[in-house]
């Protein structure tokens, strides 16, 4: 896997790959691609194809994070990197079920569709998503529980939150 990341750039040489995180599975016919995502700092990578085959690796140990993937959940459905190192889970804890956002104290239960990967702001204060099948308003942006809707000009290929 290779990272070009910003953060990961302002310290090391611009432009220059990176050699992150070497894998071996015997899954070349079924899987020939898995979806990664590395974290902003470049500390951990998560990747996999489905809640099933789901994995966080911290880079800097070189180790896999089962028990940080899957933080308090009971049952976890996806993930995503949500400000610096924290994460976004959807699944469920207890009676509720979503996607579950890093705050100061915990996680909180956000009101964001499970159909939607929310984006996160580096702070991860401020979420994003979009809904292309949204005819109006189908980019919502802002704090949680607190979102506003916009109509992009133009079509849509992904997000970004920036504080």
């Amino acid at each position: 896997m290779l990272s070009s990341m910003n953060s990961y750039e302002q310290e090391h040489a611009v432009g220059a790959p990176v050699f992150v995180l070497q894998r071996s599975e015997n899954h070349w016919i079924d899987r020939y691609f898995s979806p990664v995502s590395i974290s902003p700092t470049a500390r951990q990578a998560l990747f996999g194809n489905d809640p099933n085959d789901l994995h966080l690796y911290d880079i800097t140990r070189d180790r896999e994070e089962p028990a940080l993937l899957k933080g308090n959940l009971t049952e976890l459905k996806g993930a995503a990197f949500c400000g610096s190192d924290s994460l976004a889970r959807l699944g469920r804890a207890g009676s509720g079920s979503g996607w579950f956002l890093p705050t100061p104290g915990g996680e909180m239960l956000a009101t964001i569709p499970d159909r939607f990967m929310p984006t996160c702001s580096p702070d991860a204060k401020e979420i994003a998503y979009f809904d292309a099948a949204a005819p109006e308003n189908s980019l919502l942006v802002g704090l949680p529980g607190k979102l506003r809707g916009y109509k992009p000009d133009g079509k849509g290929n992904g997000d970004a939150v920036l504080a």
